[in-house]
Formats: structure tokens, C-alpha cells, sequence
């Protein structure tokens, strides 16, 4: 089980959206753990999330970059859900998911679709375009809001996060797994257990409960 460290968000990105946070926490992957590691683009080194007082970020960094990458994130936010994924892709879930991105960076714009489950069926909520100034460095940041997750401050998810290609192929790399998630492109992934993250005061409201803190203190002495 990989080790979870508490950390608070320290920088802020421009994507083309205000208030996107940046630095985060980072989940770990293991690398040459796919079924063909010439596969780099598709092979998961370490996976970042953070948050903001308004969004959550997540960056997915890979070995190497090719554009025909997908980008699949799971979200587990509630009790219930399902074991499918809104895009259909042959995958094995651990987890119940209620809310799915899906994304391919080999567009210019709207590359990045927000699917969440109603309790019978998957609904395209939107589309958006997700920080393409991180490819350079294999490094891709898909950023939603909490709104979007119904999270708040102190609230704990579960997520997972996979790499594929296109059509009907499986996740070829899933952060929650050390080892191979399929044998090929044309067996099933699945997932391992899926990680967890606890939404975090924003840097300047942690300074403010601080101080407040500090002010009781001091009106109790």
C-alpha cells in the first residue's frame, strides 16, 4: 500500500483557468510495469493531486509522451456507484466509481470529457480542455471542481488513475497497481485498490485558522 503523506498545496499554475492549483501530493507508480514497456507514453511514474479552496487538480506524469495517449481518472466520492466506466473501456474496477474523466490530448480544446453516474447510466456533464503547456515534460494536469465531486474541506476520496489508447483498449497502466494490469490490448485491466486523498484547507485559509487559532488561545489566557 503506497504511503500517504499530508501536504498542503504550495504553488499555483496557469491553465487557463483562475484559482487551478498546483503542486500536490504525489502517488508513485512503479515504471516498466507494462506488457510492452516500449510503451512509455503509456507507463505511469507518479500522479499529483491536489486542491484549492474551488478545485482539485490532478497531473499525470508518464516515462515518455506520445499525443494518441488517454488519460482515464476514476472517482469513488460516495457510498454506491458502479464498477463500469462511462467510455465502456474493458476494465475491472475495485472500486465503485461515481464520477469518471475521460481525456485525449491529440485535440486542441475540449479534449477532456466530465462524466458522473445518476444511479442507472453514465451522464456527460461537460467538456472541457485540460493544461496542455505540461506536456512538454510528460506531464498532463486535469483540473475539476469540487462542486463537480460534491467535496468539501475534509472530505476523503477514493481514486485511480490509467493510461490507454484508443478504441476498445484497456488501461494499460493503473496507478493503483506496482505490476501489470493487462497481458495485452486485447485482455481486460484491472484495477488494484484504489488510493485515497482528503480535500485540504487552501493555503491562505490554513494561514487564517491559524491565526484564529492563535487569537483564541490568546483571549483565553
Amino acid at each position: 500500500m503506497k504511503a500517504l503523506v499530508l501536504v498542503l498545496p504550495i504553488a499555483i499554475i496557469s491553465s487557463g483557468a483562475a484559482g487551478v492549483p498546483g503542486a500536490g501530493l504525489p502517488y508513485s507508480d512503479a515504471t516498466g510495469d507494462l506488457f510492452d514497456n516500449g510503451l512509455t507514453n503509456l507507463d505511469i511514474a507518479v500522479v499529483e493531486v491536489c486542491n484549492d479552496a474551488t478545485n482539485l487538480c490532478i497531473t499525470v506524469e508518464t516515462v515518455g509522451y506520445e499525443n494518441w495517449t488517454k488519460y482515464l481518472i476514476f472517482f469513488d466520492t460516495v457510498d454506491g456507484g458502479t464498477t463500469s466506466n462511462a467510455w465502456g473501456r474493458p476494465i475491472d474496477l475495485t472500486s465503485e466509481i461515481d464520477r469518471f474523466v475521460g481525456s485525449w490530448v491529440d485535440a486542441s480544446d475540449n479534449n477532456v470529457q466530465n462524466w458522473g453516474w445518476d444511479g442507472a447510466g453514465w451522464v456527460l456533464d461537460g467538456t472541457t480542455s485540460n493544461d496542455q503547456s505540461q506536456i512538454g515534460a510528460n506531464r498532463v494536469s486535469f483540473t475539476v471542481s469540487l462542486a463537480w465531486l460534491g467535496l468539501g474541506i475534509g472530505d476523503t476520496f477514493a481514486f485511480d488513475v490509467a493510461t490507454s489508447g484508443g478504441g476498445n483498449d484497456p488501461g494499460v497502466d493503473h496507478l493503483s497497481r506496482m505490476d501489470p494490469a493487462t497481458l495485452g490490448w486485447a485482455d481486460p485491466s484491472t484495477s488494484g485498490p484504489f488510493l485515497t486523498y482528503t480535500i485540504v484547507p487552501a493555503p491562505g485559509a490554513a494561514a487564517l485558522l491559524g491565526l484564529a487559532g492563535l487569537a483564541s488561545r490568546r483571549r483565553r489566557g
